[in-house]
């Protein structure tokens, strides 16, 4: 629970020690999650990248156990599809044309490439690349429809 509800008084966390309440709100992590697949390391550690998309960055995830490379995801945020760049409002009446015209007209953009994945007993390191300027998060589900860990980009 501490992982993602910070308390008011912190004799209620029941624990013999706390993080400090400026780094519970610099960590990417957003829910117990993580600590349940056995996460016991994770870099970067701040939730705030300054990315360029010129090059990649390396994040790494350490468990205390094994874990299956199927069971984590990563994605850009916000999803953005042909249509989307293309400001093109789809409506009944055109629908049909623009499927013909855009065959591809929903597909979703990516906005990140995983240039590399490095697993070496329990700890992964991804490589990955920024594709878009456009890019405001990274999140990383666990086997999940909502993200385990979000980092917010600047570029």
């Amino acid at each position: 629970m501490i992982s993602d509800h910070y308390p008011d008084d912190l004799r209620w966390s029941l624990l013999d020690s706390v993080t400090a309440k400026s780094l519970f709100y610099k960590s990417p992590i957003q829910s117990h999650q993580p600590f349940e697949y056995g996460l016991i390391n994770y870099a970067p550690k701040s939730k705030i990248l300054k990315l360029d998309t010129l090059h990649p960055f390396k994040l790494v995830l350490e468990f205390d156990r094994q874990f299956d490379l199927n069971d984590i995801s990563i994605n850009g945020w916000p999803m953005e599809s042909l249509k989307d760049k293309l400001n093109i409002e789809v409506t009944l009446e055109n629908y049909d044309s623009l499927e013909n015209s855009y065959p591809n007209l929903s597909l979703i953009i990516p906005k990140i490439e995983i240039v590399e994945q490095i697993v070496t007993e329990n700890r992964i390191e991804f490589i990955i690349q920024p594709l878009s300027a456009s890019l405001k998060q990274i999140g990383i589900y666990m086997d999940s429809g909502w993200p385990s860990m979000i980092y917010d980009v600047e570029f």
